[in-house]
């Protein structure tokens, strides 16, 4: 059963792992992190008066996600076992509304830490999918009452540069009713859901398994809507010239420093569907992975 809670101002998700939400090891998918985050942000919204779900159908606004990156620490917490999934809005930058996630095993302390991310949001009018400013819908004050003008996580969401490198494997996905959402399109957890198949894939065509590899980092841009019907065309890159960030978080005013990685691997990923006679980009998405010892 999921519930959620006030805990130093942030909003928390608590729930049990479902069979959906884990791998054939009984260990939670690294895109179930993106699902937790997308869920407790849906009820931390609620708390800002003018942004919340009744205040944004009046005016006829849906959200839509430009970018969001996870780190991840190497605990993975098992079928069964309770997470909780920790947000807040530090403030907006630009046309996006910025958004911290802290992903726990259990309890809520650093040695329980999952993932920490950030994530990038904007307004959309519902039928033309214009973009809004803020400001032209935010009651200034109600949002100042609910950001939490507190140092936010040491990073924001990786800006992703298109790839030089030869594509090494390709693989072509038919979406389906049930990888869409309340927006009528893929649901963003299923970008990344994807970009694993695809990986998977390629590293079974090497005789590899995924199940080999720890994901320590996820960064996605997502660039275009994908619709039912419609074919993501995902293309498989070495990341060569990635560069890791330094894996620390703030948690309670604290850093918080991840181990050391071993040597990873870094994959760079790009979705595309088909528009008419033309391939447009749909998304693109880094991947990186560390050899379990």
């Amino acid at each position: 059963m999921a519930t959620s809670f006030m805990a130093d101002q942030h909003t928390i998700y608590q729930t049990d792992l479902r069979p959906a939400d884990c791998d054939c090891e009984r260990l939670i998918f690294p895109h179930t992190v993106f699902m937790l985050g997308q869920a407790v942000a849906e009820q931390d919204i609620e708390y800002c008066p003018c942004l919340g779900r009744e205040a944004l159908e009046a005016k006829q606004l849906k959200w839509m996600i430009s970018s969001a990156s996870y780190f991840f620490t190497g605990l993975r917490p098992v079928k069964g076992s309770q997470v909780l999934s920790e947000t807040w809005s530090p403030g907006i930058k630009g046309i996006n509304f910025l958004r911290s996630h802290l992903i726990f095993a259990e309890q809520r302390n650093a040695a329980q830490l999952v993932a920490h991310g950030s994530s990038r949001w904007f307004l959309v009018d519902r039928d033309s999918r214009r973009p809004i400013r803020p400001y032209d819908v935010v009651d200034q004050a109600d949002y100042k009452t609910y950001m939490i003008p507190e140092p936010d996580l040491d990073f924001r969401p990786l800006r992703i540069k298109p790839s030089s490198s030869p594509v090494l494997f390709q693989e072509d996905f038919a979406i389906a009713y049930s990888l869409l959402d309340d927006n009528y399109h893929l649901n963003n957890v299923n970008y990344i859901s994807l970009s694993l198949d695809c990986l998977w894939s390629y590293l079974a065509s090497q005789n590899l398994s995924l199940l080999n590899y720890q994901v320590r980092e996820i960064h996605c841009n997502y660039l275009a809507e994908v619709r039912a019907g419609q074919t993501l065309s995902l293309s498989l890159r070495s990341a060569e010239d990635y560069q890791t960030a330094a894996p620390t978080c703030v948690f309670q005013g604290q850093s918080v420093c991840f181990t050391p990685r071993r040597a990873t691997q870094a994959w760079d990923l790009l979705g595309e569907q088909r528009v008419e006679e033309t391939l447009e980009p749909a998304f693109r998405a880094i991947l990186v992975l560390e050899e379990k010892s």
